[in-house]
């Protein structure tokens, strides 16, 4: 049993761990030595990477919204037969080409992200970046950052990103809520009762959470739905000007 999870730390700590600290530092002292410039040049390099995921998600999306008609009434026609019910909506998505696989495994790939992010922000004052950092990384960054291997986990002098910080957390959780509320991809008469629910709760989700954990994790929430706005506007604006 200690051997299984010998490999299974070795596996977190070299796959995952280790390249994506490597990423952020290099990022880091390219960016000016500041660590909030390396988050959201760590951000916008992940949805640059799942981009295709994003774009299958948004066309999905529009799709899902087309046949909402059919949906309800696939789920009134078989209200008392759920199996019957599950293989016409099953049916009606594969006619519509709409899968949930690119949008499980962006959010799969942002979560594990996230999950090593916050065991890198904890961790932050202990690792000896001597032993963490590449041997062809090692020389780059003593070079750009002036000779020391000390990284400043600052966020542009405001707060620290390995403490929790509750403005973070806030303006996070009020993106969050404006991604949600705003919807550009798609009317507001649209939107389900599930998706009014997450309108309020998954805000409030994004605080509570992220005011327990490094103020990283908020910084991170933030930008990237941040991204993901910004991507569905562009998505609605051009939307519109085909149809012109």
């Amino acid at each position: 049993m200690d051997f299984l999870s010998d490999i299974i730390q070795l596996g977190w700590h070299e796959v995952l761990f280790r390249p994506l600290y490597n990423l952020l530092l290099v990022l880091y002292v390219f960016l000016g030595r500041e660590m909030g410039f390396a988050i959201i040049g760590l951000v916008v390099l992940i949805r640059v990477v799942l981009l295709p995921f994003s774009f299958r998600q948004g066309r999905a999306e529009k799709r899902l919204a087309t046949i909402q008609p059919d949906l309800e009434a696939i789920r009134k026609r078989y209200s008392h037969d759920l199996d019957k019910q599950k293989i016409e909506t099953k049916r009606l998505l594969s006619e519509n080409r709409i899968g949930i696989w690119a949008n499980v495994l962006s959010l799969g790939a942002q979560f594990l992200i996230l999950a090593v992010l916050y065991s890198i922000f904890s961790s932050a004052v202990y690792l000896d970046n001597e032993k963490e950092l590449y041997s062809f990384i090692l020389p780059v960054f003593e070079k750009y950052s002036g000779g020391t291997l000390h990284v400043n986990f600052d966020f542009f002098g405001l707060f620290s990103l390995v403490l929790p910080y509750v403005w973070a957390s806030l303006v996070a959780a009020l993106i969050v809520f404006i991604h949600q509320s705003v919807r550009p991809s798609r009317g507001k008469g649209s939107l389900t009762a599930l998706e009014k629910w997450m309108v309020f709760s998954l805000p409030v989700f994004t605080f509570v959470v992220t005011m327990v954990l490094p103020s990283s994790k908020a910084v991170f929430v933030g930008v990237s739905v941040l991204i993901s706005f910004i991507l569905g506007l562009f998505r609605a604006a051009f939307r519109k000007a085909k149809k012109i």
